[in-house]
């Protein structure tokens, strides 16, 4: 049985991979980035996002801690793991906001960020461009700007 749940493709659009067992939480994020020019792909669990990370190769993974099966932990670390994954920045959206969940995720995924739930969009947007922003000029060899 597939999976994934949505995938809206626009070439040329930045692309941002909801990784979360909540269909609903899918659909919101999924309009929130869509309204603000984000090509998505959502996937409802772990071993999905494995798959399709390398097929979609996203420009950024948001990604739930608490899934069944592989949690988000375990589907970050195995992301890191992967040579053609290891630099796709990650943020972390959970419901837990637990000190040691934030450490964990830091030292655990190498998470770039993380996203308490519920959030503000215009709070999660803004860390979303401000990642993207910093991935990118350290693709293009430049230093991020502070």
């Amino acid at each position: 049985m597939k999976h994934i749940c949505d995938i809206i493709f626009d070439m040329g659009k930045t692309k941002i991979m909801i990784v979360d067992d909540s269909k609903a939480m899918v659909n919101t994020l999924t309009e929130i980035l869509a309204a603000n020019d984000y090509a998505v792909i959502g996937v409802s669990c772990g071993a999905d996002a494995l798959t399709a990370v390398e097929i979609e190769k996203p420009d950024l993974i948001l990604l739930d801690i608490g899934m069944p099966g592989l949690d988000g932990f375990k589907t970050g670390s195995r992301l890191r793991q992967n040579e053609l994954t290891k630099k796709i920045p990650i943020i972390m959206l959970t419901a837990h906001t637990a000190h040691e969940d934030f450490l964990r995720a830091v030292k655990e995924v190498q998470a770039e960020d993380f996203v308490p739930k519920p959030f503000r969009s215009d709070f999660l947007l803004g860390k979303i461009k401000n990642i993207l922003n910093r991935s990118s000029h350290r693709q293009d060899g430049q230093t991020p700007s502070p």
